[in-house]
């Protein structure tokens, strides 16, 4: 989510289209703080990042390391967020619970002096989460010039005629890297085959997306078929395996929702950088010595309902949906014994997986079966899946 609210930084004054990137310099608003916050009723610890803007949508935000961040809640009872990474501060899970009903304030004291506190906000009433489900789709890619097969996910619930909405949700995944090593030469500079291992590993996204909804002048509180995400089947590797989904929905407040929902409208693509004015993205932060400073970000304060559910490659097959093959973007190297640059297997491998850090998929024999006559290399990316992944499946996982 802080990702969009960068991206609104560079809009503030000029939008541009996400399909031509344009070199701009924005006056104005470069250096301001940017604070991305969300409290919950989960129990764990809560996180608090703080970045500064920069005016060139082409440069990277820095990080606001050495703040003193806390939030105080209505009985004036204080509870501290320490730095674990620069510009990332954590609530202790063991001293800070926030309920259904609590009201908190966010503090921030920046190291060179100055200070920063947000309006009171308060854990609005949880919605429901009857079932999360999918189905076969067909979405235009961003440029709307393709059409993607895929798979959509759906949520129904509900919530009091009068609630807002934001979903926001954690992807994991299981995929395999299509040339692990198999071989590698030993001290006596013989060829032996090895185990294959980092074969398969789990990768994992949280999403950016801004994904509202107001019951505000409708009629009953039902959620139906809301679609959360799209995964173009074709074009990703999340369903290659086995695929999992964790959608949050939170309750939040009107004013919050206006936020997402003008931050959203300011960051659409608008098709060139003489576009439609975006809103003012003014948050709910101030600087308490300089009002009239910009603030960029939200402090967040929402009640979640979770759900989880898991999808296997099966069910691509069975839709009758594109599969992306997983050997997209890698192949191997054959480099073949010449007599001339290369005499023999190990120099080879001594060039190529020593000093360049290949791998060997596979050798090259000769017709007697035993001779090397070259050696199938494969870039670490395609050999080794902790290079894109972690070995380790996440806790929760099923299989």
């Amino acid at each position: 989510m802080l990702r969009n609210i960068l991206i609104g930084v560079a809009l503030l004054s000029i939008t541009y289209s996400c399909l031509e990137p344009y070199s701009l310099h924005i006056d104005g608003y470069d250096n301001l703080l940017v604070v991305d916050a969300l409290i919950t009723d989960e129990n764990t610890p809560h996180t608090v990042v703080l970045r500064r803007s920069v005016s060139d949508i082409n440069e990277s935000s820095p990080y606001e390391s050495g703040a003193v961040v806390y939030v105080t809640d209505a009985n004036g009872a204080n509870y501290y967020f320490a730095e674990f990474e620069p510009g990332t501060y954590q609530s202790d899970s063991t001293e800070f619970v926030a309920n259904e009903g609590d009201k908190f304030v966010l503090h921030i004291q920046t190291a060179d002096g100055e200070e920063y506190e947000s309006d009171e906000c308060e854990l609005l009433p949880k919605t429901s989460i009857d079932k999360v489900y999918y189905g076969k789709n067909t979405k235009w890619d961003t440029s709307g010039e393709t059409q993607n097969d895929g798979l959509s996910i759906y949520v129904d619930g509900s919530a009091d005629e009068s609630a807002y909405i934001r979903w926001i949700f954690e992807e994991d995944w299981k995929f395999r890297i299509p040339y692990p090593e198999q071989f590698i030469y030993d001290e006596e500079e013989e060829i032996k085959e090895i185990p294959r291992e980092n074969e398969v590993c789990w990768k994992t996204n949280k999403s950016n997306d801004i994904n509202l909804y107001s019951f505000a002048n409708q009629v009953g509180g039902k959620i139906e078929k809301k679609e959360v995400t799209f995964i173009p089947t074709g074009l990703s590797d999340k369903l290659t395996m086995r695929y999992s989904i964790l959608i949050k929905q939170v309750t939040i407040s009107k004013e919050e929702y206006e936020y997402w929902r003008k931050l959203s409208e300011s960051t659409e693509d608008v098709g060139d950088v003489f576009g439609k004015q975006p809103f003012s993205l003014t948050g709910n932060i101030v600087n308490t010595k300089d009002t009239s400073e910009p603030v960029l970000g939200f402090f967040q304060v929402g009640s979640i309902q979770t759900k989880r559910i898991y999808i296997n490659s099966s069910v691509i097959s069975d839709l009758k949906l594109p599969l992306i093959d997983y050997r997209k973007g890698c192949y191997v190297d054959t480099v073949r014994v010449d007599g001339l640059r290369y005499s023999s297997g190990f120099e080879i491998y001594d060039e190529y997986v020593n000093k360049e850090g290949m791998t060997v998929y596979q050798p090259l024999y000769g017709s007697d079966g035993m001779s090397i006559e070259g050696l199938l290399l494969a870039f670490p990316v395609c050999a080794n899946c902790t290079y894109s992944g972690n070995i380790n499946p996440p806790a929760f996982w099923e299989e």
